[in-house]
């Protein structure tokens, strides 16, 4: 339960991303085409990824899956290295109508795998025992 719930949360974030970063690049630009097509990205990519990443952390916490952080964490690296690998191989097939599915489908994906990623840690990591023994 914990994959899907994470899995539909990345998606919901995935897709936000997509759509805000779309509208944000919308926005008039008075520096000139060259500069607006340079540093606008440059700018609005990572701070979007940041804000939906503490919006994935939010609401996977809301959703009640535990720990939150590194799934919201690991879920927005996982999802923003492969949205940007699919996208790349879509660019190269020239089916920009497929960039509002694909970006979802990663965010989906890197939550998921997050998710059973941290799905046995409760925080224990590396703790011992009083007797010297590794933690069970």
């Amino acid at each position: 339960m914990k994959v899907i719930a994470a899995a539909v949360v990345g998606a919901a974030c995935g897709a936000g991303w997509y759509f805000s970063l779309m509208a944000a690049l919308e926005l008039p630009c008075s520096y000139g085409p060259f500069a607006c097509s340079v540093s606008r990205p440059l700018l609005y990519v990572p701070v979007l990824v940041v804000l939906w990443g503490v919006a994935a952390w939010g609401l996977l916490w809301l959703a009640r899956v535990r720990p939150a952080w590194p799934v919201a964490l690991a879920g927005v690296a996982i999802m923003a290295a492969l949205a940007f690998a699919l996208v790349l191989v879509l660019l190269v097939l020239l089916r920009w109508w497929a960039l509002p599915v694909v970006v979802p489908f990663a965010g989906a994906v890197g939550h998921g795998l997050a998710a059973k990623a941290t799905a046995g840690y409760r925080g224990q990591l590396g703790r011992r025992r009083p007797d010297g023994a590794p933690a069970a």
